[in-house]
This record gives structure tokens, sequence and C-alpha cells, in this order.
């Protein structure tokens, strides 16, 4: 049965932010596997990350970009009908996407963008609480920032909106305890939802492959479909994955003292806290 809907124009080259990172990356992987055609064009912030994309995608184009300069901007969105974005933590999104608008309208070739955003569903910047507020990024207020700059900028987005947990997060800032001391600590006690970073990847390909004109200006949420779960719960399942009992720790002060160090590590000299303030403590 033949279904009509309004189509796009074609993709015939897509510009990906992030390829070094765990959505980007399995995004790049999924256009190569079934649109080898396509020009696939890898941005990143640092020359070190690019020689690597380059050694990892020897038939991509690779490019330094920050979305703080517009020429560069300029340089990456050149000739790119389709783009992936996603935002490192404590982005400042008016700056940023200030320059990706300039930079795509002055180009004139973007038919279509992917957005990543990690908000509850229905929340807005006057429900964040203020203390989160006072930290001027992360995850809890920036995404909010940029999808309300996007909107009212009418560039063709469709946003991807994951508000939960990536599987890979026990793989890395939640690990070190889990590893040392067979403890999984995350404070707070609660059911959260979870997706696995590689599927939003080829969810966010997908979008940007389709013809299908009707995804533009949506916004989808992005979660597994049944994975709502409790610490305690991954806990168990650790235990009975590993063959190892993993015990669970859901107090404030095992947070701070296993994975305040790692928040600290991650977040250095990053957006708010090269001015003093604490990572563990946001």
């Amino acid at each position: 049965m033949n279904y009509d809907y309004p189509k796009k124009n074609p993709i015939n080259s897509i510009l990906v932010f992030g390829a070094s990172a765990h959505i980007g990356g399995p995004l790049a992987q999924y256009v190569q596997s079934v649109r080898p055609d396509i020009h696939l064009r890898l941005a990143t912030s640092s020359e070190d990350k690019a020689t690597k994309l380059r050694a990892r995608y020897p038939d991509a184009e690779v490019v330094v970009a920050s979305y703080y300069d517009l020429p560069s901007m300029r340089a990456a969105t050149r000739d790119m009908a389709g783009i992936f974005l996603v935002s490192p933590d404590f982005l400042d999104e008016e700056i940023a996407m200030a320059v990706f608008k300039r930079a795509v309208i002055e180009n004139g070739s973007l038919v279509h963008a992917v957005r990543i955003l990690a908000d509850p569903p229905g929340v807005t910047l006057r429900r964040v609480p203020p203390e989160m507020h006072a930290f001027g990024g992360g995850t809890a207020i920036q995404n909010l920032i940029a999808k309300d700059f996007l909107e009212k900028s009418d560039l063709p987005m469709t946003y991807l909106n994951s508000a939960g947990w990536y599987f890979d997060n026990y793989l890395s800032w939640l690990a070190p305890p889990i590893l040392e001391k067979r403890t999984l600590t995350m404070s707070a006690p609660r059911r959260v939802l979870y997706f696995d970073p590689g599927a939003l990847g080829e969810v966010a390909a997908r979008i940007l492959l389709s013809d299908d004109a009707r995804h533009i200006g949506g916004s989808y949420q992005c979660d597994n479909g049944h994975d709502y779960i409790s610490f305690e719960d991954v806990a168990r399942m650790m235990s009975d994955v590993f063959g190892i009992p993993i015990a669970y720790d859901g107090s404030e002060e095992g947070f701070m003292r296993e994975i305040g160090e790692p928040a600290r590590a991650y977040w250095t000299n990053v957006g708010t806290f090269a001015k003093g303030q604490d990572p563990a403590a946001y």
C-alpha cells in the first residue's frame, strides 16, 4: 500500500558533532554502513580527537570546529544538508546556538538537523530549582535554553529527548566503587529510565536519512520502553551477571565519598567549575 506524505529534499551529506563520543560515533557508523554514498563530515573540538577520528573513519572528512567560533562553524556546516547536534556539558547554549544558526543560514544548505536533549518531559526553565540555575549550566538547564533558541530560529529541527540514564554510565564515572569496593553508589534512590546511547545514535541517523518531512519540528522521547528500574535493582542485576555480590549505597555521604572525586575529575575547569564551584555539589 502506498502512503502519501510530505517529503523533504534528499540528504546527500551529514555533519556529525561529537563523533568521538558514545552517540555520535554509532551514528557515523550506521550512516557509513547503510549509506556509504553519503558525504560524511565529522566535527570535533580538538586536533587530538581529529587525528583519532581520521584513523577510525578513513572514508569520512574530519574537521576541527568550536561552537563558539563562527569561522570554524561556518566551515564545518558548509554544504551539509543533514546535521547532528549534541552539546558538551556546561556549554553556553545561547552563544553556541547563535553561532550555529548564523553559520547554517549563511551557508544555506541545511535541510534537516537533529538535536539531542536530556530533559524530563514537560519541564521548563521556571520549574528547574534555583540551586541548579546557580551553576550557570549543565544538563538541568542548557538543553532547555538551546531548544528555546532553536525553536525561535525556525530552523528545520527534530529533537530527540533522552530523559533518563545511558547504560554506559556504569562504565565511566560510576565505575570506581563498583570495581574497587563491589558497591554501586548513587544517592537519592529512585527509579530511572534507561537507553543505549548507541541505539540513540542510530535513531538520529534513521531520522536524518528518512525522506519523511513530518519529522521536522518533531520532538521524540527516547527510552527503551521497559527498563524503569531502581539503582538497587541494578545492583542486583550486576550481582547476577558478574556472579559477585554487588552492594548498593544510596546515602549522600557515600556518594560524596566515592563519586565526588570522579565528578571533580570529569568536570575540572569546565564552565562554572573553573571559577571554583564544586562539581560534586552539582
